[in-house]
C-alpha cells in the first residue's frame, strides 16, 4: 500500500465550513477525477484542543494506492493532460494558501493492541 498525506492551510478569510464544503463538494470531485486508481482519498478536517492558536494547517488529506504501479500512473495520467493540471492548481486557489501545501509519502507503523 502507498500512502500519501497532504497538509494545507485554508486562505485567509475563508470560513472553516465554507472551506469543508468547497473541499467536499467541488475540489475532492476534481482530484478524484485527476488521479485515477486510488485504493481510497479521505479528508481529516482538523479542530484545535486545548487552544486559542491558529493551526498550522486545517486539513490533512490521505490518499492510498493499492501498488506502486497504481500510484505512478496516477501521477503520470496527471502530468499527461496540462491544462487540467493547471485548471487543478487553479482550483487550489479557491480554497488553499497553496504556500502551506505539504505532501508526504507515507511509511506507517502500528502497534499491535
Amino acid at each position: 500500500m502507498i500512502k500519501v498525506i497532504i497538509t494545507a492551510k485554508r486562505k485567509a478569510g475563508m470560513s472553516m465550513e465554507a472551506f469543508k464544503d468547497y473541499y467536499e463538494n467541488h475540489h475532492s470531485v476534481r482530484g478524484t477525477r485527476n488521479f485515477p486508481g486510488m485504493a481510497s482519498y479521505t479528508r481529516k478536517y482538523l479542530t484545535p484542543v486545548g487552544t486559542d492558536a491558529e493551526p498550522p494547517f486545517d486539513v490533512i488529506t490521505e490518499t492510498c494506492f493499492a501498488t506502486e504501479e497504481d500510484y505512478q500512473r496516477a501521477i503520470a495520467h496527471f502530468a499527461s493532460d496540462p491544462a487540467e493540471m493547471e485548471a487543478h492548481f487553479a482550483d487550489e486557489e479557491n480554497l488553499f494558501d497553496r504556500s502551506t501545501i505539504l505532501t508526504f509519502l507515507v511509511d506507517e507503523c502500528s502497534t499491535r493492541l
